[in-house]
């Protein structure tokens, strides 16, 4: 659906400068979208429209280019933050795009604040601003949109799923919604309604290869790995460059014990990469692959292999994440000592990089909940249990949904190791469905039990789970190997 756009001139205080307002011909409906540059608002809308159709290497050389007309432009580094290819320009995008606020209409800056309140964790002042955004705008479908993915990261699908719905009504031909309310009733369990909502996606971007991943991954996480395949292969015919289609094919092999032939997969798309960004996915997906057979040295190797990619490109939040990954890794298997040592040097790259104060914490949160399971291997309960006091306080001062079933999982872990298994049941109740590592605790707990029934019950759970996560990796083998018995 095409736009008409009028310009408005605007003072620009800060900047003492005039800048141009230009928004669509329906003023009271959608947000307007400021800039310097009629051209820049342009090459924004095509930006915007690549991002939301995951064509992400596209969007960003749409938006630089955007961005060279209007360097201050606040919506175009917005979304070139979503289209970033490490997890720091991400962020280093973000911080840009909240610095700009104060030159951008009330929509916009509570748009981008919004955005950034919820990429720190901070889910209060996020639901707040979307509630103020969706107030001055009900008739814009890109508020929707946006109020679906905030309550997403939350991990709160039922009203994600509420979002997306009103960015339909209002626009019935607007594509994004229908991926990622896919999506939410993928991991509700509505499968049905997934499917429904993906083949739509498809038929209104007929030569895009995303509706075709997400319609691959939907299928592969029912277990249906023959038709996934034929899904991404799919999207591979429609625009051969597509990476993330080909970690999906690789993944299903991987899934039917062929991980050798689903590894060949990775070869091409290595052959293929036209970024560092695009090398990563490949190493990360070796990774995913030896762990899921249970090969721990050589997905240790690859994963060392991401960690020279994340220094290459700069990127000290990749390598935080990557060093916490290993750290995970090494707990698994049994090696405290080592795991320390990982979250140790995770620590010291994100305290000594570059990223804001806010981040900072939140990463140090997240190893702050490792530190837990570190303490609890080393049956160190009096420092486990005042660590996990610690993670607590700060999930209640955030009030992070997610963060809070996080919480959950480490008092049933707690329980677990004082043999109080009814406890770890009720805390493991609270936890995060869509993490297989809580299944897992369930299973534990229910084997503590003697319930055998029930523990098998979760541990075939935890083994179909079916998604590309690190975390169903590094429990699959394991668990395949319980339900097995």
């Amino acid at each position: 659906m095409k736009r008409s756009i009028s310009t408005v001139a605007r003072i620009l205080l800060a900047m003492l400068c005039i800048a141009i307002v230009l928004q669509c011909a329906q003023k009271a409906k959608e947000i307007p979208i400021t800039t310097s540059s009629e051209e820049a608002l342009s090459l924004f809308l095509e930006g915007q429209r690549l991002s939301e159709n995951a064509n992400f290497s596209e969007a960003r050389e749409v938006l630089k280019k955007a961005l060279e007309k209007d360097p201050d432009f606040a919506m175009a580094h917005f979304y070139l933050a979503y289209a970033s290819e490490t997890n720091s320009d991400f962020f280093q995008q973000m911080e840009k795009s909240a610095s700009l606020v104060d030159h951008v209409s009330e929509g916009e800056k509570l748009f981008i604040l919004a955005s950034h309140a919820t990429s720190l964790g901070n889910n209060i002042k996020a639901n707040e601003m979307l509630e103020r955004l969706a107030t001055l705008y009900p008739s814009d479908k890109t508020v929707y949109n946006q109020i679906g993915i905030n309550y997403w990261t939350q991990n709160n699908l039922e009203k994600s799923v509420e979002a997306y719905k009103t960015a339909i009504k209002i626009d019935p031909e607007y594509p994004s919604p229908y991926n990622m309310i896919g999506y939410a009733y993928s991991n509700l369990g509505k499968y049905d309604e997934a499917e429904k909502a993906l083949k739509t996606y498809a038929q209104l971007i007929p030569n895009e290869p995303n509706p075709w991943d997400s319609y691959g991954e939907i299928l592969m996480k029912q277990g249906k790995f023959d038709k996934s395949i034929v899904a991404y292969q799919k999207a591979i015919d429609l625009d051969p460059h597509f990476v993330i289609a080909y970690r999906g094919l690789c993944m299903n092999h991987v899934f039917k014990d062929q991980a050798n032939e689903g590894r060949k997969q990775l070869v091409k798309l290595e052959e293929l990469a036209q970024t560092d960004g695009d090398r990563y996915t490949a190493l990360h997906t070796e990774a995913l692959t030896y762990l899921c057979e249970g090969k721990y040295k050589a997905a240790l190797s690859a994963k060392e292999k991401c960690i020279a990619v994340d220094e290459k490109q700069n990127d000290s939040l990749g390598k935080t994440n990557d060093l916490i990954n290993i750290g995970t890794l090494y707990l698994f298997i049994g090696k405290v000592d080592q795991a320390e040592k990982f979250f140790d040097k995770a620590k010291k790259v994100i305290v000594n990089s570059d990223h804001s104060k806010d981040l900072k914490d939140e990463m140090l949160q997240n190893i702050l909940f490792y530190r837990v399971e570190v303490a609890l291997q080393k049956k160190d309960m009096e420092t486990a249990k005042d660590k996990a006091a610690q993670y607590k306080k700060l999930t209640d001062e955030n009030q992070n949904r997610t963060e809070i079933q996080a919480a959950s999982r480490l008092m049933g872990m707690i329980a677990l190791h004082e043999k109080r298994y009814d406890d770890a049941i009720a805390a493991f109740e609270q936890t995060n469905e869509q993490n297989p590592r809580n299944f897992c605790g369930m299973a534990k707990a229910y084997m503590g039990k003697k319930d055998k029934a029930k523990a098998n019950e979760y541990w075939e759970k935890a083994a179909n789970f079916n998604d590309m996560s690190w975390n169903y990796a590094l429990i699959r083998a394991k668990a395949m190997k319980m339900a097995s018995k």
